[in-house]
């Protein structure tokens, strides 16, 4: 299956501005880790926090609103919904793949092995 990764990346629990840097990189890490658990299962996983990247080397600041649009329009190609955790972004997307009808897991052991 195509399973979508849903989290935090947007570093709110940071201390402060020096701190957020570190806070999206853990939430990249942890989005990473699930993705690599989901390939060990013979899916194929789509991890939006990889746009961390381009977030970084862009010479813009793309609004929030752009982001989310483009990661629901990824959605739409995935056949399963992996929630991590609850934010702002997450919890549209969790509830934009509720409407779709598509499979939601909360923890790798639901997952099932691909077949």
């Amino acid at each position: 299956m195509r399973i979508y990764i849903a989290g935090p990346y947007n570093p709110v629990n940071a201390k402060d501005s020096h701190d957020a840097p570190r806070v999206a990189h853990q939430n990249v890490q942890r989005a990473l880790k699930i993705g690599v658990e989901l390939m060990k299962k013979g899916h194929n996983p789509y991890v939006p926090h990889l746009t961390h990247f381009l977030n970084i080397e862009a010479d813009v600041i793309f609004p929030w609103e752009l982001w989310i649009k483009n990661d629901n329009e990824w959605l739409e190609y995935c056949e399963a919904f992996y929630y991590l955790a609850p934010s702002k972004g997450a919890d549209i997307e969790l509830e934009r793949a509720k409407k779709r009808g598509i499979p939601i897991f909360y923890s790798i052991e639901e997952v099932p092995e691909a077949k």
